[in-house]
């Protein structure tokens, strides 16, 4: 009799921790992507089967992240391509207006900084007109450019250069920005 309260103790000690055990693990289910929702449409977008297939995945104009929903250009680190090929553009308009030698442009989001070498002999009322034009060119290159900063300062000029150097080594624009920023709020010194 003993040997069997003994026996009944036991096996309701082992089913118990067998219970306690089984039901206190967390249920095993599969993890939902939240970003994605599975929907089968002929556009291929959230199409679970074709998920890092390239050209399938993505919203129609999204360039790697450099093209917010609202098509305003941003720099990120991992596809500056669109804004040096903007960059590009600007400055070569800019180039082309009579009065300048050279210009450097640095985009960031939808603000445009330029340097520009108008020579020596341009100063006061004329060099302001210039920047003016210049900061016009810019937003007819592209639109979504809403501020332009212009500076004919030489020094800033080479900074903005050095600048636009290292973003075509990769370096992403918000690495620098806040010294772009002051390069263009410092009052420039005359002489």
């Amino acid at each position: 009799m003993k040997s069997k309260k003994y026996l009944i103790f036991a096996l309701t000690f082992v089913l118990l921790i067998a219970f306690v055990a089984t039901g206190c693990a967390p249920a095993r289910r599969p993890i939902e992507d939240p970003v994605r929702t599975p929907i089968n449409n002929q556009d291929n977008i959230n199409n679970r089967d074709n998920v890092n297939t390239p050209g399938v995945n993505r919203v129609p104009g999204d360039q790697d992240n450099n093209v917010m929903d609202d098509g305003i250009l941003r720099a990120n680190e991992a596809d500056v391509g669109m804004n040096r090929q903007l960059e590009q553009r600007i400055a070569t308009e800019v180039q082309n207006m009579e009065g300048i030698n050279d210009a450097v442009v640095i985009v960031d989001g939808n603000t445009a900084y330029i340097g520009v070498d108008a020579g020596r002999n341009i100063a006061g009322q004329r060099i302001n007109a210039l920047k003016e034009q210049v900061s016009e060119t810019a937003r007819r290159v592209d639109t979504r450019i809403t501020r332009v900063y212009v500076s004919a300062d030489m020094d800033v000029t080479e900074r903005l250069r050095g600048f636009g150097r290292d973003v075509g080594e990769g370096r992403p624009v918000t690495g620098f920005i806040n010294e772009i920023e002051e390069l263009f709020r410092r009052p420039i010194p005359r002489t």
